[in-house]
């Protein structure tokens, strides 16, 4: 016999006319969840005493199974000619009687890579062995983490912003990352290469992963950032740093001062510590120094007074400054066992805190203080499967299968391969078949094809992702399409595991926390419209080392270059994006090189080509053929080249039906470059070859997130903070936007260094650049005389800014000026050092108005003066 299984390391009975038909079919290499394998077959079995001892006589329900169930597969190789050629495991799915005696079983044979599935099961990334990536953690492995100093680049641990809120200021406000000590490794989260994950998890269960798909440049600097919860990575901390419990052992005075408006003393509650291991607390002053940078929760309670009469009133100081305001209770029993409560979102490492009070009358207490909340402190020794969330692995690797048009091909019991399905095409080798064809029955038919073609990542929670739905009418980076044609069904709709983030950036604010204009530091901001941090569990980005940029901010040491991670690899037209559609950054071009158009244009084009179809025949093939074909082989029948879509083949009469589609090399619609936000294509021509159905204003419209303006198909994929130039007034951008903006401004500004002669006689001061926010046909602008011209009747603030060094004691005026005419917006000064000049005024201006920020001297002299900054900011109130 040809054929012969062995199940088990026994070798089965088979019926004597027992027909052996293996099916292979492509699609069943795309899908873990599928078949799993290009070879399955269903047998049935004779139920003979050889047969029933490999199923442990399962057609007896009162036999207790031993080391095997139905639920478990049992290991099974497929022999030809007595050489063993498939391998894999064998599935119980049935036993069949006859007269009240079981006849037969029904067996399913799957090859290879159904072991993996049955081997990850409900596995999850937190159960795979990712001890290969353990590493010890502080802040300056971090900063080598950035150039690849970490496993081998494998590991990075990049900048984000895990609900921090950081902002960036001149000024000193919460989460100024441009002050000292304001980000630490504690804040911030490991992130993996997309490739090393792959490779660890078919490791796991023992397979090699090789393949062409993980060798694209696309995934030179592809990470992901495994998130088992939302913020910073909790698991890997040990325990809290300056947990404190602290009560009064005996009553405390709290006298009251001869003049006790004026004096403020220590609230004497916790001169007895039970509990401090981090030495934060001092009981002789009552004062906590903070031990870590963090977030912090105090409590303290009166349990116990002796005088009702006192007035006690109560604040809270942080290093020597107010931090709260005056609590007051009118008597000493309003205070009596109500806990008051101190939350500090983030202090910093040495600061120190402190209750004090004043008091009508002497009154002596009793009661508690404690740190409740703290920072935690760090073990070292970071274990990765702790950064892991709970995604079944099934799900992740039919992530990356989704998302770049992948498939699994086994090679052996231990290797499989990896590739997007056109690079797998490309590596196929040419078989001439038309010797085998039985020319007589022959059928076509059209190739199905989807009414809608949709992809998308998996939407975020953040603040960033539904801003940018909220004004895009869309989740960020999908694309939803429908081809020109009049026939088809159903959809293709692909949803990856993936978070991908739009472009968010650190915001540069006022004293005030009002936005001032937009930094250079790309740092991903992962949390909700609360600021509570969001959970993703798989964040996949492209990570970048460090980059100049001209805002310093403060990790371990002053900085001012940042590394950056993004939906893009750069901002060039060439670059990569992990976006299905076109989505702009900040700076440059749109990158081109999408997930659609890198990985599925050329393989749904082919679908949807003149020349498509489905191509059924009988086959008669030897063995030996049959055995050397790979699915990826091109089959050439009369002239004609075709791939494989689907073979059932019969062993023992070497007899087969084989169906094939059309392989033709049509001509695609590409988008070639861009420039700016308009992006250039290529339209399919008819060719030999055929031509794309996928082509056209419908697919450039929704591809390109466009609209037609009689000239160019300008897109709307701008980031959420940047706003469309007087030439791009895109319609959908315009609907959508408009109606979250309630203030329109322009700001012109400098931060180079300038020197700049100072007369008697007022001059605007020079500015190089603009930024605008909502209608830009409200101003236009003058930047070397630093001047705005309204372009509409209003009412408008100004507020001007001017930064610079009077090292020669120059008595110099700072002034915004109205069509040449003085406003209130004046400041003088002759100090000698470097100084900030603030000015502002509000006016209702007619359209042609000129308003200029100048300077001039006031001493009868001019000077040169080293001018540091300047802002005009002009603002539209009504």
């Amino acid at each position: 016999m040809i054929f012969s299984i062995e199940v088990d390391n026994v070798v089965l009975d088979l019926f004597d006319d027992e027909q052996v038909t293996l099916t292979r079919q492509i699609k069943d290499l795309s899908d873990l969840k599928s078949v799993y394998t290009d070879y399955t077959q269903s047998f049935q079995i004779p139920a003979t005493d050889v047969n029933n001892g490999v199923f442990q006589n399962f057609f007896d329900e009162n036999v207790l199974l031993q080391s095997w169930n139905q639920y478990d597969g049992l290991d099974a190789t497929i022999y030809v000619h007595g050489i063993p050629i498939f391998v894999g495991v064998v599935e119980l799915t049935e036993v069949n009687f006859k007269n009240g005696l079981p006849r037969d079983y029904s067996i399913t044979f799957y090859g290879r890579t159904k072991n993996a599935m049955l081997a990850w099961g409900e596995k999850t990334l937190q159960e795979v062995d990712w001890s290969a990536y353990d590493h010890a953690i502080d802040n300056t492995i971090v900063q080598s983490s950035w150039t690849g100093g970490l496993l081998s680049g494998d590991v990075v641990w990049d900048l984000k912003d895990y609900g921090f809120q950081y902002t960036y200021s001149e000024y000193t406000i919460g989460n100024n990352v441009r002050q000292t000590q304001n980000i630490t490794f504690e804040e911030l989260r490991p992130s993996i290469k997309v490739s090393a994950m792959l490779t660890t998890v078919f490791a796991d269960i023992g397979i090699t992963l090789s393949g062409s798909l993980l060798g694209r440049s696309e995934f030179d600097n592809m990470f992901i950032t495994p998130m088992n919860d939302a913020g910073p990575m909790k698991d890997r901390f040990q325990l809290q740093s300056g947990l404190v419990e602290a009560n009064n052992s005996t009553p405390q005075l709290c006298a009251a001062p001869i003049q006790w408006l004026l004096n403020w003393q220590p609230l004497p509650l916790g001169d007895t510590t039970i509990s401090d291991p981090s030495g934060a607390w001092d009981p002789s002053n009552y004062k906590y120094t903070m031990q870590r940078t963090g977030s912090y929760t105090f409590r303290w309670t009166i349990t116990s007074h002796d005088n009702i009469n006192a007035v006690l009133q109560v604040k809270v100081i942080i290093n020597g400054l107010i931090s709260s305001l005056i609590t007051t209770k009118s008597d000493m029993d309003q205070w009596l066992n109500d806990p008051q409560f101190i939350n500090i979102p983030k202090g910093y490492l040495g600061d120190e805190i402190q209750i004090v009070y004043k008091t009508t009358e002497d009154v002596n207490i009793e009661g508690t203080f404690e740190c409740i909340d703290s920072p935690w402190s760090l073990d070292p020794a970071v274990e990765m499967y702790k950064a892991m969330p709970p995604t079944k692995i099934v799900d992740f690797v039919n992530g990356i299968l989704k998302t770049f048009n992948g498939i699994l091909v086994p090679v052996s019991d231990t290797e499989i391969e990896i590739h997007n399905i056109s690079d797998w095409y490309g590596q196929g080798n040419t078989k001439h078949f038309t010797d085998y064809i039985d020319m007589e029955t022959i059928n076509h038919k059209k190739v199905p094809i989807p009414k809608t073609i949709e992809f998308k990542h998996a939407e975020g929670t953040t603040m960033a992702h539904k801003k940018f739905k909220e004004v895009y009418d869309r989740p960020f980076g999908s694309v939803k399409f429908s081809p020109n044609v009049d026939f088809a069904e159903g959809e293709l709709k692909v949803e990856t595991p993936f978070t991908v983030f739009p472009m968010t950036l650190i915001e540069e604010v006022n004293k005030n926390g009002i936005y001032v204009r937009d930094t250079t530091l790309y740092w991903n901001q992962v949390y909700d419209e609360g600021g509570k941090p969001s959970k993703c569990e798989l964040i996949l980005f492209y990570f970048q080392p460090p980059v100049d940029t001209s805002y310093f901010y403060f990790y371990t040491d002053w900085l001012m270059q940042s590394p950056r991670s993004m939906f893009v690899d750069g901002d060039q037209s060439t670059s990569n994006s992990l976006a299905f559609g076109l989505e702009g950054t900040l700076e440059g071009d749109i990158p081109v090189n999408t997930l659609y158009m890198s990985f599925w244009n050329e393989h749904i084009s082919r679908l949807y080509s003149t020349r498509s179809r489905i191509v059924s025949m009988n086959i008669n093939l030897p063995v030996a053929e049959w055995l050397n074909l790979q699915l990826n082989d091109t089959i050439v029948i009369s002239g004609n080249y075709y791939k494989i879509e689907k073979l059932t083949y019969n062993l023992n009469k070497e007899q087969g039906v084989i169906e094939l589609m059309t392989y033709p090399n049509v001509e695609l619609s590409r988008i070639t470059g861009s420039s700016g936000r308009i992006p250039s294509w290529t339209d399919p021509i008819q060719a030999d070859a055929g031509k794309t159905f996928i082509y056209g204003h419908e697919m450039k419209v929704n591809v390109s997130h466009a609209s037609w303006d009689g000239t160019d198909y300008l897109t709307d994929s701008l980031d959420i903070t940047q706003y469309p130039s007087s030439e791009v007034k895109v319609a959908e951008l315009y609907r959508n936007y408009l109606p979250t903006i309630s203030l329109n401004k322009i700001c012109i500004f400098e931060q180079n260094p300038q020197t700049i002669l100072f007369d008697v006689s007022p001059a605007g001061l020079n500015t190089g650049s603009v930024v605008q926010e909502g209608d830009q046909s409200r101003y236009d602008y003058d930047l070397a005389t630093g001047k705005v011209i309204i372009q509409q009747n209003g009412q408008y603030k100004m507020k001007g800014t001017v930064v610079l060094d009077n090292s020669g004691s120059h008595l110099l005026d700072i002034g915004i000026k109205i069509n040449g005419f003085d406003t209130e917006a004046t400041s003088w000064n002759g100090g000698n050092h470097t100084m900030t000049y603030n000015v502002e005024c509000t006016s209702t201006l007619a359209e042609g108005s000129e308003v200029t920020l100048t300077g001039q001297t006031q001493d009868g002299g001019s000077h040169n003066i080293d001018v540091l900054k300047v802002f005009l900011i002009v603002e539209s109130i009504i």
